[in-house]
């Protein structure tokens, strides 16, 4: 069930698996995130820019930019504290398939 709280949360879903962040995507909408989806790092930069997200979650095995580099590269595209990125660095990690509960559990 959607909570205010949550409806103004942007989060950014970086997996070059369509399936993967289209799920991923769908089911924080469904919870009331607004949430966009880039499927490679150089898209993911690109639209953080644009989209300002509070959070990204970040597949650390994207095939055009190391996840070191790509993760240093979005903390150093936010100013102000806008995102909390979930990658190397790590705030949290997930393994593939990740629960809907193990989801939510970081986002709160």
């Amino acid at each position: 069930m959607p909570d205010d709280r949550m409806q103004t949360q942007r989060v950014l879903v970086v997996d070059d698996n369509h399936a993967a962040a289209g799920t991923v995507a769908a089911l924080l909408e469904a919870c009331g995130y607004a949430t966009a989806i880039a499927y490679g790092a150089e898209g993911a930069l690109t639209l953080a820019d644009q989209f300002r997200p509070d959070v990204i979650f970040l597949d650390i095995d994207l095939p055009d930019m190391d996840r070191l580099r790509t993760a240093a590269a979005l903390r150093s595209q936010q100013t102000g504290g806008h995102a909390r990125i979930f990658s190397v660095g790590f705030n949290a990690h997930l393994a593939k398939p990740a629960s809907f509960e193990a989801l939510l559990s970081i986002m709160l």
